[in-house]
C-alpha cells in the first residue's frame, strides 16, 4: 500500500469516527431538548396549580 492509500484509509477512518460522534451528540441534543421540553410542561402545569394559593396567600 502505498503512502497516498494510507493516508487516504485514515483520512477515511477520521470522517467515519466524526460523523459518529456527531450522530451521539445531536442524540443527546434530541434528548435533553426533550428533557427540557418535560420540565418546562412541568413548570407550567405548576405554576398553574400553585398561582390560586400564591393569590390567596397576597
Amino acid at each position: 500500500m502505498s503512502d497516498q492509500e494510507h493516508m487516504i484509509r485514515n483520512l477515511m477512518s477520521i470522517i467515519e469516527r466524526m460523523v459518529d460522534l456527531q450522530d451521539r451528540m445531536v442524540r443527546q441534543l434530541e434528548t435533553v431538548t426533550s428533557q427540557v421540553e418535560e420540565l418546562q410542561h412541568r413548570l407550567d402545569e405548576y405554576d398553574r396549580k400553585e398561582q390560586p394559593k400564591l393569590i390567596r396567600l397576597n
